[in-house]
């Protein structure tokens, strides 16, 4: 077992396979997000990332009966940014979508948000002690939801992201 999915299960309190899950659908979302010949360099220096992007949960997965209001969230971006058109609104919805498959992800997992908004940064964390902070950089300027999802980015947290959706 690597040791930032035991790390992340002890310090958060989630099963190993709740953990490589979670990191798995974080790396999808970074996959889908940065370049190509960037994401094989994090590959290459994070090895791992292979098997947690397997652990992940697939958009058909039943998962915890369907995620809770995770999964429901994810739903709801995910509609959204699935009709988005062109332009600057289908650029936004665009990227809804990929913060939409990673919540519903940790959804499918039980993994709440106030878990979530520990998770990420503690996984980014341990991304940037592997593969530079330049990388991680790159990564966070072209997947900027992963800023907000720990409050890194002075945006808030997950679960205070998710409560905008609903007010």
């Amino acid at each position: 077992m690597d040791d930032i999915i035991k790390t992340l299960a002890g310090q958060l309190g989630l099963s190993t396979e709740q953990a490589a899950g979670g990191a798995g659908a974080v790396i999808n979302m970074i996959r889908d997000g940065i370049d190509a010949n960037d994401f094989k360099k994090l590959a290459t220096m994070v090895p791992e990332i292979s098997g947690w992007m397997k652990a992940a949960p697939t958009a058909g997965d039943a998962g915890a009966g369907g995620g809770g209001i995770l999964g429901q969230a994810g739903d709801l971006l995910g509609s959204l940014a699935g009709g988005a058109g062109g332009g600057a609104a289908g650029g936004v919805l665009g990227s809804l979508g990929g913060l939409a498959g990673l919540v519903g992800a940790l959804g499918k997992l039980g993994i709440d948000p106030e878990t979530a908004a520990k998770f990420v940064p503690t996984l980014l964390q341990f991304l940037q002690s592997k593969a530079g902070a330049d990388l991680v950089a790159k990564i966070l300027a072209n997947v900027p939801a992963l800023k907000n999802l720990g409050g890194a980015g002075g945006g808030g947290d997950l679960a205070g992201m998710l409560g905008g959706l609903f007010r």
